[in-house]
């Protein structure tokens, strides 16, 4: 057989070979991701994770051969790769129903671990380790030789397997996010099926209940939001999330403390990482941000110093920087945080530091009883500056207004009156500016004001 011949011959395998085995690699990194926000990232996670997709692939392997030896080539290999696009939509909807499972608690956490995934993974990566040895048959019909065809199989699919796992790790999941990353698996596998068997009538089925369960899963449309999580298909919402985030690193997200919605607290995977009072930063929730204020507060009287110099790595929910510029104004807080995404939710959900204030009576303007000032933190003043403010007056204004109401004894009164700053304009774009302000100089639209900027979410320097 001639070189080009053999070329051709084994093209389509292993490029068939290729792309299952980057499918599987691309899955078992979601996994983790996918489970971190109903189990966390442990070691535990990780060691089910690879296990069971591994013990898939030998299931498959093993499977694989059998079908191979019993089934034409072509029909099988569109059939396998019909059942696992099919396998990809169970995931996204087994992930969110096992989650909410609370049998599996009953179990201790390695087995817990252990259970969801077997449940929610193993039978995809049974489905695509079928694959390989149905290619390797189909190319030995082709009357390639034994030892080298079997060579260039096993090559390819661990060379889709490296790829897979590049790709997956270094730009899929940071710019798609998980669920779309199945999805779109699960398109690229039924695309695979119908170009092997065309016309197989059970794919164009499987294909227009795929499009419509996509729309359900992803469409930012009332209605598929609404039965969406019914089918498993979207996160039943949670009304006390404000922000959720996938970085490059993990799952983020801001929640509010139910009944305490002052209260907000940072979860990175499934675990909480810090905890803040929205009305006091001073008021340190979390046990650690209280032994950091016991040491620092220590070290600040021995050294006899008003000002600090903190380096803190991790930024978390930036609490305890923002308690240190709060306590110790002028102070150098320096913040090292590898995630951005991490920096991202601390602006955009735990918003603006701000703190309020019952104004004294000597501090009270011509005709006020009493005030509040809500002042938000200016990093340039490194102090806060009021940026709201709410007075209560008697008859001060009524008065010079005239402005009175008749009582239930008949006799008119001068009404009471409240005046209010809602919001200081400009003097709000100091917080916001200086706030959201980015490395390369734009600025973050936060997200309580984009629907007031036309949807812009950056504010980019005229150049």
């Amino acid at each position: 057989m001639d070189k080009t011949r053999s070329f051709s011959s084994i093209l389509i395998p292993s490029a068939t070979v290729f792309i299952s085995s980057a499918c599987i690699m691309i899955i078992e990194l979601v996994a983790g991701r996918l489970t971190a926000r109903h189990l966390g990232s442990s070691l535990y996670t990780w060691t089910s994770i690879i296990g069971v997709v591994l013990a898939g692939i030998t299931i498959g392997n093993w499977l694989g051969g059998r079908i191979a030896d019993k089934y034409p080539a072509r029909k099988a290999l569109a059939s396998l790769f019909g059942l696992a696009s099919v396998a990809c939509v169970v995931i996204v909807a087994l992930n969110n129903v096992v989650g909410e499972w609370i049998w599996l608690w009953k179990f201790n956490w390695p087995a817990r671990v252990f259970s969801h995934v077997s449940i929610v993974f193993l039978v995809p990566s049974v489905l695509l380790g079928t694959i390989s040895p149905v290619v390797a048959k189909m190319a030995l019909d082709r009357g390639l030789s034994t030892g080298r065809t079997i060579g260039d199989i096993y090559a390819w699919g661990a060379a889709g397997s490296i790829a897979g796992t590049f790709l997956a790790g270094f730009y899929l999941i940071a710019s798609m996010g998980t669920i779309a990353i199945i999805w779109t698996v699960g398109a690229s596998l039924l695309l695979l099926a119908s170009l092997y068997w065309a016309r197989l009538w059970a794919l164009y089925l499987w294909a227009s209940i795929f499009l419509v369960l996509v729309f359900m899963g992803m469409a930012p449309v009332k209605w598929a939001k609404d039965t969406g999580p019914s089918l498993g298909l979207r996160v039943k919402p949670d009304p006390d999330i404000l922000y959720e985030d996938e970085t490059q690193y993990c799952y983020v997200a801001v929640k509010r403390v139910p009944e305490k919605h002052n209260k907000r607290i940072f979860m990175q995977d499934k675990l909480m990482h810090s905890k803040i009072a929205m009305d006091n930063l001073l008021d340190l929730q979390y046990t650690y941000g209280q032994i950091y204020s016991a040491v620092t507060h220590q070290l600040s009287r021995s050294w006899g110093r008003d000002k600090l110099s903190i380096l803190v790595i991790g930024g978390g929910g930036y609490v305890f920087p923002r308690y240190v510029q709060a306590v110790w104004p002028g102070s150098r807080v320096d913040v090292a945080e590898i995630d951005p995404g991490v920096t991202e939710a601390a602006m955009q959900a735990l918003e603006l530091p701000y703190r309020v204030v019952n104004v004294c009576t000597g501090d009270l303007g011509q005709g006020q009883v009493q005030k509040f000032d809500i002042e938000t933190w200016m990093p340039s003043r490194n102090h806060y500056g009021e940026t709201h403010s709410a007075s209560r007056y008697h008859e001060f204004q009524a008065r010079r207004l005239n402005i009175r109401y008749r009582g239930a004894d008949g006799k008119l009164q001068f009404v009471h009156t409240l005046n209010n700053t809602v919001i200081a304009s400009p003097r709000i774009l100091i917080p916001i500016l200086e706030l959201y302000q980015n490395a390369d100089g734009t600025i973050t639209v936060p997200a309580t004001l984009r629907p007031y900027m036309g949807g812009m979410d950056r504010i980019t320097p005229a150049i």
